[in-house]
């Protein structure tokens, strides 16, 4: 880390339903998003949330497009927030004493890890 850097606190104690999650299209009633796989002793994955985005022009019409974007981004967030606490672990490192192999190895893990749970979003 620069000398000019300032250390980023470690996040702790980040309570959640554990990811990865999905996002599912319920029916014309919106969309919904679940844990992606049965918790130990479960038959089925639980329900994180649910949405409809009302179309305020339209009383009683859903555009499941934004439902569907906002249930993709929320499904995303386990693995954007692990992407995130990745980055911040590889600004703190101390990249005087690492060799550049190290660092670039744990540079492309973080965004390798971005990558991915984007993807995810679109």
């Amino acid at each position: 880390m620069s000398e000019n850097a300032t250390p980023v606190a470690p996040v702790q104690n980040i309570v959640h339903t554990p990811g990865p999650w999905e996002a599912y299209h319920v029916s014309s009633a919106g969309w919904s998003v679940r844990m992606a796989a049965p918790r130990e002793g479960h038959d089925r994955p639980d329900p994180i949330c649910s949405m409809a985005w009302w179309q305020f022009d339209k009383p009683g019409i859903i555009d499941n497009d934004i439902s569907g974007a906002n249930a993709k981004l929320i499904a995303a967030s386990p693995d954007l927030l692990a992407a995130l606490q990745k980055f911040v672990k590889w600004h703190d490192m101390d990249h005087e004493t690492m060799t550049g192999v190290e660092v670039q190895k744990a540079y492309d893990q973080a965004i390798e890890e971005a990558k991915s749970a984007l993807h995810k979003v679109v």
